[in-house]
Formats: C-alpha cells, sequence, structure tokens
C-alpha cells in the first residue's frame, strides 16, 4: 500500500492536455469504423471522388491507424450515392447553444465526407477549412459523422498541397471520432492549421487512447496540461519515489534486532 501512495504521487502530475468535441465522452462502439465519400463533386477546390478517397485513406493510414494502444481501425466505405442535400444545406439547423442537426444531413453508418458549398451557416468565416458534426448518437455512442469539406467560391482549400488536404482530413476525422481540439501546438488536434503538420503528437496517442483503449479503460480525473519540458524530472521524481518505497517497505516490514534466547 505505501509503495502504490508514492508512486501515484509522483505520477498524477503528468496528465492529459486533450479535450473532447462534447461533454459526454462520446466515441463509436465498434472497432472497425468506415469512412465514405459522398459522390458530390467539389467543383470549386477541383477535387473528384477519387482523389479525394485517396486522401482519406492516406490520412487514415498516416495518422489515426497507426496507434498501436488503440483498439479504432478506421476503414475505407467507398462511394455512397447521397442527396444534393450534403452539397447544399446547413448542417446545423441551430447552434446555440450547441448544433442542432439539420435532419436532412443526418448519418447513421460510420463517418461521410462531403464537399458543401453553403457559406451562411456552415463558412460563414472565410477562414474555415471544415466543419465536423456526430449527426446521429445513442447514448454515449456515436453511430454516424459527417464531415463537409468548404467548396465555396473562396474556398481556402484552394492551393492545399496534397499533404496539408491529407493533414486537414485526419484532423476532421479527428473531431469526428470525438476529439476536440488540443491545447498543444505540435498535436494533428491542435486548433489552428499548421502546414508541417505530418504526424500524430502525444496528446492524439493519449486522447484516441482514452476514448478507445486497446486493453483496459483509460481513466483519469483530471485533463490538463503535461509540460513535455518537465519529462526528465518526472522521471527522476517517479524514480526516487521508488527507492524511497522500497526503503520503507523494508523499514515496516524488518522491525527492531532483539536479543536471542538461548
Amino acid at each position: 500500500m505505501k509503495i502504490t501512495y508514492y508512486l501515484l504521487f509522483f505520477i498524477l502530475p503528468t496528465l492529459f492536455s486533450f479535450t473532447l468535441n462534447n461533454n459526454q465522452n462520446l466515441a463509436f462502439e465498434q472497432n472497425e469504423v468506415p469512412v465514405y465519400i459522398a459522390d458530390t463533386f467539389c467543383s470549386n477546390i477541383g477535387l473528384n471522388e477519387t482523389e479525394i478517397e485517396k486522401l482519406i485513406s492516406k490520412a487514415n493510414q498516416q495518422y489515426w491507424n497507426q496507434v498501436s494502444t488503440t483498439r479504432l481501425k478506421l476503414v475505407s466505405g467507398g462511394k455512397l450515392s447521397m442527396p444534393n442535400a450534403y452539397h447544399t444545406d446547413a448542417l446545423c439547423t441551430s447552434t446555440s447553444p450547441s448544433c442542432t442537426v439539420n435532419p436532412n444531413l443526418a448519418f447513421n453508418r460510420g463517418i461521410l465526407i462531403s464537399c458543401n458549398e453553403n457559406v451562411a451557416t456552415n463558412f460563414p468565416t472565410p477562414g474555415l477549412l471544415a466543419v465536423t458534426v456526430p449527426t446521429s448518437v445513442s447514448g454515449n455512442k456515436i453511430l454516424g459523422a459527417v464531415l463537409l469539406l468548404n467548396d465555396t467560391a473562396s474556398s481556402p482549400l484552394n492551393g492545399k498541397s496534397k499533404d496539408e488536404m491529407t493533414a486537414l482530413i485526419a484532423h476532421e476525422i479527428g473531431h469526428a471520432i470525438g476529439l476536440g481540439h488540443s491545447p498543444v501546438k505540435d498535436s494533428l488536434m491542435y486548433y489552428l492549421s499548421i502546414p508541417t503538420r505530418r504526424n500524430l503528437g502525444w496528446d492524439d496517442i493519449d486522447g484516441i487512447t482514452y476514448l478507445y483503449p486497446k486493453e483496459q479503460p483509460v481513466s483519469c480525473g483530471t485533463i490538463t496540461k503535461r509540460d513535455d519540458q518537465n519529462k526528465m524530472g518526472h522521471l527522476y521524481q517517479m524514480a526516487l519515489a521508488f527507492l524511497m518505497s522500497i526503503a520503507f517497505f523494508k523499514f515496516i516490514t524488518s522491525g527492531p534486532k532483539g536479543s536471542k534466547e538461548s
């Protein structure tokens, strides 16, 4: 018991800093989540369905499917013939206090990616690249999510490289599977788009492992920022705590030496 106490005391400062995209810890129940592309041509950003499919596959393999500590695997679902509403309509009929999903854009078969040109509601701010919302939920389980790429006439996606588009789609898929924005700058889920992102950061890995643990569920009482610069300090504290625990354990089990009876 003493060893457990000391180890926990020094480990607790190293916690998580990721956020969730909801307050219910929503996540897909199944291990394999299909990612589909709607057959709506992205006329303003110049991508066809085949090109977007390739970007989705690369995003899945280069980012989220690389995490060995999670049960989640993202798989290609191929193309789906969807109503034109996915290209024209608002994703949310109301955004106050949270998104009220447009029933015409509800989806419950995994993750659906479509281009969308709705300026008024989906992309009112010129810098918005995409919008993603879980559109079908049961309890704390995500049944489906919709990811809309900005296909407006002035879309900031124009001119993005294939690597940037891959990172963007991977970032939005992160929202679809339950993650919010991270305050850690080298994370894929950082709230600003960074052109040089090519892989997940430790905070992204912590987040997806928390929502989709491969073994035992991950639990934590507080979500706070972890200071990478103090990693060596934390390791030193843990080692010191371990040695102190062993010494204390030996002390309380050995007791004072008595005289030997003849």
